[in-house]
């Protein structure tokens, strides 16, 4: 469908979209109207909403793979943009078209939703860590560890008890030590994106204690300095 009707007459979704930027646009007080008489009415559907989800269609993926926002998926912008749909639903009764236009309206909606969902996201998963080092197998980062004979019969490389401590390690200190390995410091842990959500502070924490868990570990194995 590439032309919709607001009270009576027909645009185009270009039409509707360019004037949805204009203060005071008869057009977007109309949609508004609409959209204020579906939520009256407790419609289960709304043409009103559907839309702006179409004109705004654009800003569901605007935040995916933004620096800003380290480790937002596919499904967490949609899931998003659905959130914000509902929350302009709404709150429709708090757009004012004497202090800005529509666009900026939704677009500001748009972004809080967001911020609120990538909150949510980053509490619940403890720190999004992203996937260029995280995705890697830990086997085959551990594979520059395996000892040859030569090594084990000199006890110059002990890289058998090292992949034996680290398996004893949790999947999160796993992580750090991983990093530590790439020299990743805390701080760069944390500015460079790698962990977001935790303090600098948190995350040194974290680090210190593994590392001490992990030199445990390598005792335990029968590791010899």
């Amino acid at each position: 469908m590439s032309d919709w009707e607001i009270h009576g007459e027909t645009h185009t979704l270009a039409k509707i979209s360019a004037e949805s930027r204009k203060r005071n646009s008869l057009i977007a007080q109309n949609l508004i109207t609409m959209l204020k008489e579906d939520k009256a009415k407790g419609s289960n559907t709304s043409i009103a909403l559907t839309i702006i989800s179409k004109i705004k269609k654009s800003n569901q993926n605007i935040y995916l793979n933004h620096p800003t926002f380290p480790g937002v998926t596919t499904s967490l912008c949609e899931e998003s943009f659905n959130d914000a749909l509902l929350a302009i639903y709404n709150r429709i009764d708090d757009f004012d078209p004497t202090k800005s236009s529509l666009n900026t309206w939704l677009g500001n909606m748009i972004y809080w939703t967001f911020q609120k969902t990538y909150r949510s996201f980053i509490r619940e998963s403890k720190g999004a860590v992203l996937p260029s080092i995280d995705d890697e197998e830990s086997e085959s980062w551990l594979s520059k560890y395996e000892s040859s004979d030569e090594d084990i019969s000199k006890r110059g490389w002990q890289g058998d008890t090292i992949i034996e401590a680290f398996h004893k390690l949790s999947s999160d200190e796993q992580v750090l030590i991983r990093y530590a390995g790439y020299d990743l410091t805390p701080t760069q842990m944390v500015n460079e994106g790698y962990i977001t959500g935790v303090s600098v502070n948190a995350v040194g924490v974290q680090f210190f204690r593994a590392r001490k868990k992990f030199r445990a570990y390598l005792e335990e194995a029968g590791w010899e300095k």
